[in-house]
């Protein structure tokens, strides 16, 4: 187990210093989002054309909650969506708002870091990485990404509040209930936050938590909420015909692509060039 001493005061200075340093040069590099437009690719679905974000009132609320959008079901960004809407369109309250998730989510990663390492500087690069990084573009800079941002945003809330749990206060009911509100509204912003409670299981074997069934028993509720949106998420997508037989593609060769993608990924973290907002499947001939 780390130490899980309080911060002295000389430390909660600097990383105070940290965060407003990686939120100033964040600012400053995305304020040119703010005078970005919106684009012809799903912000017309999601923004210009649709009639459901034209006000928050308890039928928009309620379509939200009860219908899947562009094959996915994420009422709360949709909801986000009302808030910035106003008359006549502008893209810059959007921007503006997708700006603001990014900083508050910068902030959390750097808080997250730290509390996972007690190392500031760790904290302070990982953050920073998070923040400009020219992979990351895109889930800010597009309106329709917004809910990368928000269900990072309690994502990431929830991680934090889960390392207050684990340090402190394993016994406390209201922890407990608030990394559950948080993981729910995670959930409700986009599919892909099911993996948390496996990332508690991850967090758990950092830091030497012995897996026994108390800590297997509170994973519970959490693994049924992943189950339940999950199956919420495969039938999202297929409304859509996201997901395909691909009768063209073999099994290995679908393996080969996830691969390719993860190694992507990596490459491009350490040499950011020749990024683009869509990557197809390559040509089959034969």
């Amino acid at each position: 187990m780390v130490n899980t001493k309080p911060t002295p005061g000389g430390k909660q200075k600097l990383n105070l210093l940290m965060i407003c340093f990686v939120v100033a040069a964040t600012s400053i590099i995305y304020s040119n989002s703010l005078h970005n437009d919106l684009t012809n690719w799903d912000d017309q679905e999601y923004v210009i054309e649709n009639p459901h974000i034209k006000g928050l009132n308890k039928e928009n609320i309620l379509y939200h909650f009860s219908h899947f959008h562009m094959g996915n079901y994420h009422p709360l960004t949709m909801i986000s969506f009302s808030l910035d809407y106003k008359e006549p369109l502008s893209a810059k309250s959007f921007h503006f708002t997708n700006l603001i998730l990014h900083l508050l989510n910068t902030i959390l990663v750097f808080l997250f870091v730290f509390f996972l390492t007690k190392n500031n500087y760790i904290a302070f690069i990982t953050s920073f990485l998070f923040a400009l990084h020219p992979m990351h573009v895109e889930s800010v800079a597009w309106v329709s990404e917004r809910k990368d941002l928000l269900y990072t945003l309690f994502f990431l809330a929830a991680l934090c509040t889960y390392l207050r749990y684990i340090f402190y206060e394993r016994t406390s009911v209201k922890l407990y209930l608030i990394i559950t509100l948080f993981f729910v509204f995670s959930l409700l912003s986009k599919g892909q936050a099911v993996i948390l409670p496996v990332i508690f299981l991850l967090i758990d074997f950092f830091f030497g938590r012995k897996i026994n069934s108390k800590v297997v028993t509170e994973k519970i509720p959490w693994i049924i909420l992943s189950f339940l949106f999950g199956i919420v998420a495969v039938i999202a997508q297929r409304s859509f015909n996201y997901i395909q037989s691909n009768e063209m593609f073999s099994l290995f060769d679908r393996f080969i692509f996830s691969c390719y993608g993860i190694s992507a990924y990596l490459y491009k973290l350490f040499i950011p060039i020749n990024l683009s907002c869509f990557y197809p499947y390559p040509v089959k001939i034969d």
